[in-house]
């Protein structure tokens, strides 16, 4: 998904890296042709992406809405391996932000585990990868384990949950997710009235006066 990021953002090095793949597996291919089957690959990866990324948003926004019915507050583990969000795209941002709505209504709050544990943004010898000594791949997929994990940090912060990543010790970071969100208060607020319209999001910021050693976790 990176590299196919990189691509639609007219990343010169990367496409020119899988412009000359295409050509050397295929000598009879024109330029022409191999840019256009680069770019079309590409658009192709990130659509497909798009598409699990929805699909897996409206999953979870689902089961947020199941449990607001019941009584009490909920603890919801989001096991994933996370997903790119483009800036351009409007649609998952919108929907993260409709899950995040119905986790504060419903008293659901999300802690979001990386399924694939410890992530070092090295390749290592169970992947499949490609052999670039020019570094135009890897100067790509700088921050790659960051962009896929942002998703999680922001669904988990936003209903006042935490992001446990880079971690193969899940059952501990589990345990210690269910003891913090054992003891916690409830606040209330109520904001002025909107004086007709539609409301507006507000971002609320809690502290404990005088002890800026304590982090709060506040959706």
């Amino acid at each position: 998904e990176m590299h196919a990021s990189a691509i639609e953002h007219n990343d010169i090095g990367v496409k020119e890296y899988f412009i000359e793949q295409a050509l050397r597996e295929n000598p009879f291919l024109k330029r022409e042709m191999a840019e256009s089957t680069v770019q079309s690959r590409a658009r192709n990866i990130l659509q497909q992406s798009n598409a699990i990324a929805m699909t897996t948003l409206h999953s979870l926004a689902s089961v947020v809405r199941g449990f607001g019915p019941l009584p009490g507050r909920k603890v919801l583990f989001f096991v994933s391996d996370g997903f790119l969000v483009d800036d351009s795209n409007s649609g998952l941002r919108d929907r993260m932000r409709t899950i995040s709505d119905a986790a504060a209504r419903g008293g659901v709050v999300i802690y979001s585990l990386d399924a694939q544990g410890l992530r070092t943004g090295q390749p290592d010898a169970s992947e499949a990868g490609t052999f670039d000594t020019s570094g135009r791949l890897s100067r790509a997929t700088t921050g790659e384990v960051a962009a896929m994990q942002a998703p999680l940090f922001t669904l988990a912060a936003d209903t006042g949950g935490r992001a446990l990543v880079n971690t193969n010790a899940l059952g501990r970071v589990v345990s210690g997710a269910l003891k913090e969100t054992s003891l916690y208060y409830l606040l209330a607020w109520k904001p002025e009235s909107a004086g007709g319209g539609s409301p507006k999001y507000q971002r609320i910021e809690v502290s404990v006066r005088a002890r800026p050693e304590l982090r709060v976790l506040v959706r």
